[in-house]
């Protein structure tokens, strides 16, 4: 019985891929593609180019909340945390242990790589690229471009990472196949187009109540005759199934996360507003074995909860960071990103000069989670290390800055104030370029791509600064401003 049904869901998956045709237009439907094999997408997406960029267009209208991909949990690679023991030969129990879950997932990714065209996932890498443009692949002119040490700093560590990571696997496991070329590759993959997603044992439920119903079964069979024996297997088969659910309660209650490569659902771009929402689901086994012939969890990707027009682009989000961030990693920068940041140095000597010291001070009971902000970003003041987008928000929070819903908490007094503006100036005297400078070249255009995303960087960077200065000068007039 199980054979004919497997020979069945078998025929029927072959007749629904040799059914598929091949195309030609402007957008690519995802039928046409391999990677139908791996996701089941709707018909009303399609790929095409956005500036250049690939993503994914809505080629109909989608209604909220419509069901846009299915991914079952074969079709993604990951390394799970509930996984305890190697995936594959070319991985040793000896790495796979104590490696971390982005780890586990560029292991198992470059072990598929090795296969080639013996690899289940060669559809998805031949859809995805083989060129990145994140800061690991800058030469140093093009870092130096920044005119952020921070940041070229982290890019030189990025492009270190690959190879540390890949002797780290020679070294336990001496007769991996996996070459350099690979294992690099897997890494920029793993980097740029993961995602976090929850990591579950899957839907043992089903499990259990199949254990309870066979471990009952043979236990009333062999009542009569070997009453110990049976008693023993009904304790066995209890303790099994309280076991099993034990597990599975515990990674619902600290969900537990992984980072897996998700076909289709990579070719995402990046919005501070997605239009789309992902979704675990748990598809009970006849669900599951009628719409797509497996038993087990699906990730389901859906319209948000606006209706998305035809030729829009469908967008997701890659969470709220700064442009160093997604430059680092992506390769990209955010326009007026409501998030960049721009941390300052130790201060404390430069200014010493002034006569200006860092307050003693003491961290007060906080009333509230505006209080605490307040009161972190003050003492990141006194030491003259602030984030200046901490800082910026702090000037425009209130009149007086430093006013709380605490009374007790410590307050941005003018000599405070006056120091930072000091720090500011400081860091604005080292800038290989000024803010007008740099509006300058990018009116002229005159630069690389990399040479456009450095200067785009570093412009978001100098008017975060100039905000805070600016916000700094009207505080210290409102301060001295008679009552």
């Amino acid at each position: 019985m199980r054979f004919v049904l497997f020979f069945h869901l078998t025929l029927l998956a072959v007749l629904r891929l040799c059914a598929l045709e091949r195309a030609s237009g402007s957008d690519v439907k995802f039928s046409q593609l391999d990677l139908f094999r791996l996701a089941n997408v709707s018909a009303k997406l399609g790929l095409t180019l956005f500036n250049g960029i690939r993503g994914i267009r809505a080629v109909h209208d989608l209604m909220p909340g419509e069901t846009l991909v299915i991914l079952p949990f074969s079709s993604l690679m990951a390394g799970s945390p509930w996984q305890w023991r190697s995936p594959s030969p070319e991985i040793s129990q000896r790495y796979w242990g104590p490696a971390s879950m982005s780890a586990r997932t560029i292991a198992v990714a470059a072990a598929e790589l090795y296969h080639g065209k013996a690899s289940r996932f060669a559809a998805y890498f031949e859809h995805v690229p083989t060129q990145f443009d994140s800061l690991g692949h800058w030469t140093e002119e093009e870092l130096w471009q920044l005119h952020d040490p921070e940041l070229m700093s982290q890019a030189r560590q990025k492009e270190r990472m690959p190879k540390q990571e890949y002797h780290k696997l020679l070294a336990s496991t001496p007769s991996s196949h996996i070459s350099l070329e690979d294992w690099e590759r897997a890494t920029e993959l793993v980097i740029s187009r993961a995602f976090a997603i929850s990591a579950h044992p899957g839907p043992n439920g089903p499990t259990v109540i199949a254990m309870v119903v066979l471990g009952v079964s043979i236990a009333a069979s062999l009542w009569k005759r070997h009453r110990r024996a049976a008693q023993r297997i009904l304790m066995c088969t209890v303790a099994s199934a309280a076991v099993s659910r034990a597990i599975l309660v515990a990674f619902a209650i600290y969900d537990l996360k992984t980072i897996a490569l998700l076909p289709v659902i990579d070719d995402l771009n990046h919005a501070m507003e997605a239009n789309v929402e992902s979704r675990l689901t748990v598809k009970s086994p006849w669900q599951m074995l009628w719409e797509h012939g497996m038993w087990e969890k699906a990730l389901e990707l859906k319209a948000g909860s606006t209706s998305i027009a035809a030729g829009q682009q469908v967008v997701t989000t890659y969470g709220n960071h700064s442009n160093g961030f997604y430059l680092l990693n992506y390769g990209f920068v955010v326009p007026d990103n409501p998030f960049q940041t721009y941390r300052l140095g130790n201060l404390t000597q430069q200014l010493a000069a002034t006569g200006w010291r860092p307050a003693d001070t003491e961290d007060p009971q906080h009333r509230s989670n505006r209080a605490r902000l307040q009161q972190v970003v003050i003492l990141q003041c006194r030491f003259l290390q602030p984030d200046l987008l901490a800082l910026k928000s702090l000037m425009s929070s209130s009149a007086h800055p430093g006013e709380s819903d605490n009374p007790d908490m410590m307050t941005l007094d003018s000599e405070l104030m006056m120091a930072l503006q000091k720090a500011l100036a400081l860091v604005r005297k080292t800038w290989v370029t000024s803010l007008e400078q740099d509006v300058v070249l990018l009116a002229v255009g005159n630069f690389t791509e990399r040479g456009y995303l450095a200067l785009q960087y570093r412009l978001h960077r100098k008017r975060i600064l100039i905000d805070c200065e600016e916000g700094i000068k009207k505080q210290l007039k409102l301060l001295s401003a008679p009552s």
